[in-house]
Order: structure tokens, then C-alpha cells, then sequence
């Protein structure tokens, strides 16, 4: 008569246990992952949002520049030798043009020129935008007057990720 009692080896134990923690170690391994991939696409998103509200805010003075008269539209062509780049107001909440924006730099917690706040999940953010003089054909800045403006929205966040928005406007 046999008496022996159906079991599990010690070697067949070891190994079950063994591949259990390899697939363990490789499931927390995919969750952590998707984890930090999912958060990053919600960072993206976040900053890509706060970049179009402020690109908006800086279209929506519907002028190229200071001289630009308000007659509806752009707000009319003027002569390029006189256009000019940089802030002639002191506060936002006066810009009129959109070459007023170049310089500006916010980060914190952000409003929007009518002092709308913006939600916490945008305070690790900080924007940049840069008006700067183009010629037709290029992306990059000339440094003289000329008929086009480029208008650069960036935000960065965590200091290591940043996105960037560009726009022409043009003198007409």
C-alpha cells in the first residue's frame, strides 16, 4: 500500500513563486508607466489649453500695432519704418495691440486680462510670449521692421517639459 499524500515539491514551489514575482514585477511595472504616461498627456493638455487662451487674448486686440488705426478687422496697414515691438502700455488690462504682449511673462497662478483666475491645475505653469519682426517665408525673427509679426506663446512646466504656440500676424 502506498501512502504517500499528493503534493508539491520544493522545487516546484520555488518556481511558482518565482514566476508569480517576475509577473507581479512586471504588472506594477506596466501600471506605473501608464501611470506617468496618462499624467503627462493631462500636463500636455493643460499647458496646450493655457497656451491657446493667452495666443487668444493677444489676437483678440485685432491690432498689429500701436499706430494701427481702430477701424474694425486688424486694424489697418501702416508704414513699416514707423511700426514698432514692446509694450507702450504699463498694465495689461490696457494692452491694444498685440506686439504690447512681447516680454510677457506670467507664471503662478494665472488670470486673464479681464481678471478671470484660472483654475489651480494651471499654477505650475509658466507662460512666455515674444512679438518679434519676420520676413515672408521665414519663422525666424529679423530684428527690423517688415509686414509680418510672430507671435510665440510658450509654457513650460516642471522645468523640463514646454510647448510652444506660434502665430503671423500681418501688416494690412
Amino acid at each position: 500500500m502506498n501512502n504517500r499524500i499528493p503534493a508539491f515539491t520544493l522545487i516546484e514551489t520555488i518556481v511558482a513563486l518565482g514566476v508569480l514575482t517576475v509577473l507581479a514585477g512586471l504588472a506594477g511595472y506596466v501600471i506605473v508607466q501608464g501611470n506617468s504616461q496618462m499624467t503627462y498627456a493631462l500636463e500636455i493638455d493643460r499647458a496646450t489649453i493655457l497656451a491657446e487662451m493667452y495666443m487668444e487674448e493677444v489676437l483678440s486686440t485685432h491690432r498689429w500695432d500701436e499706430l494701427s488705426h481702430k477701424t474694425g478687422g486688424w486694424g489697418g496697414a501702416i508704414e513699416v519704418d514707423r511700426a514698432t515691438i514692446g509694450p507702450e502700455e504699463s498694465f495689461r488690462s490696457e494692452y491694444d495691440d498685440c506686439d504690447d504682449y512681447d516680454g510677457f511673462t506670467a507664471s503662478g497662478s494665472h488670470q486673464m486680462k479681464d481678471g478671470t483666475p484660472l483654475g489651480p491645475e494651471f499654477d505650475p505653469c509658466t507662460v512666455q510670449i515674444e512679438v518679434d519682426f519676420v520676413e515672408y517665408g521665414s519663422f525666424s525673427a529679423t530684428g527690423k521692421p517688415s509686414d509680418l509679426k510672430r507671435i510665440r506663446v510658450s509654457v513650460q512646466w516642471r522645468q523640463m517639459h514646454s510647448i510652444e504656440l506660434t502665430a503671423m500676424l500681418a501688416n494690412i
